[in-house]
């Protein structure tokens, strides 16, 4: 995308993937996937809650848009550090691989999540979320 806009990147460790606190992906519990959707504060080791992700993204995200006032951002990320930040404002629940999003009451995504789901999402002056659309790619 950048290259087709002729834009520079910037990259932000903030906005990283979820720290996982395995050295490999053998370790990972039987039924991972599931338990780190469930329980927000679960975690491993030295890894990341979903709480802790939500933390680290949200305020990132805060701090681009103060330093970027008036500007068009785009951010890039991994899905499940996505799904984490997008809890900070939207109800989700999974179910069968399907992925039901509503902000303020309306569904904005209800589709199949894979790792290629981008998400338009619009912030007022004070940066408050007015605005959220989900679309497959």
């Amino acid at each position: 995308m950048a290259e087709k806009s002729n834009l520079g990147i910037n990259i932000d460790s903030e906005l990283g993937e979820r720290k996982f606190g395995i050295d490999s992906w053998d370790e990972l519990p039987e039924g991972f996937e599931k338990i780190q959707v469930m329980d927000e504060n679960y975690k491993i080791g030295n890894g990341e809650s979903q709480v802790e992700v939500r933390k680290r993204m949200y305020s990132a995200i805060m701090r681009i848009l103060n330093d970027n006032r008036g500007k068009r951002i785009a951010v890039f990320s991994h899905a499940t550090a996505i799904a984490f930040l997008l809890k900070q404002w939207c109800n989700i629940e999974i179910s069968g691989g399907k992925g039901n999003i509503k902000f303020n009451g309306n569904t904005v995504f209800n589709d199949t999540l894979n790792y290629c789901v981008s998400f338009k999402v619009e912030f007022d002056d004070e940066n408050n979320l007015v605005g959220i659309t989900g679309m497959s790619l």
